[in-house]
């Protein structure tokens, strides 16, 4: 539904955020946690939310952390893994002051052969930002 909201689609509440720049749907993260510890964006950070992305895409440094949380190894094809049946953390995400937790069956993508991987991935932007987030389907969902 183009410029208005049709509650039929979703239970809860809305969250309206500021938008940080009209370039993007980009907004400010106030920190990323992990059993209510920061772990990722822990001055603040810019994020995007983008439904053409899939996954959750942040700097090299913070995802290595959430995968050392999660004890995901990567596998030889680049991608993270995780025992399907391991018990894992929500990642939350705080933003304008409110938490937006990501449980396990959120950001864990169960694959054709049957192994998990996270849905978490590294990329090297260019930005002027410290910490900038691309916030794809697997939070949007949520």
């Amino acid at each position: 539904l183009f410029g208005g909201i049709d509650d039929s689609y979703f239970t809860g509440n809305l969250s309206w955020i500021p938008l940080t720049a009209q370039t993007y749907w980009q907004i400010k993260v106030d920190r990323v946690t992990v059993h209510g510890l920061p772990i990722a964006c822990i001055h603040g950070c810019q994020a995007i939310l983008d439904s053409g992305t899939s996954m959750l895409a942040g700097p090299g440094l913070s995802i290595r952390r959430i995968h050392h949380e999660m004890g995901a190894t990567r596998s030889p094809n680049g991608l993270h893994t995780v025992g399907c049946s391991s018990i894992l953390p929500d990642v939350v995400f705080v933003i304008a002051g409110t938490q937006f937790p990501l449980p396990p069956q959120a950001y864990i993508v169960q694959m054709e052969d049957g192994s998990c991987v996270s849905g978490f991935e590294a990329y090297a932007l260019p930005t002027a930002a410290d910490e900038l987030w691309i916030l794809g389907s697997i939070f949007l969902r949520r």
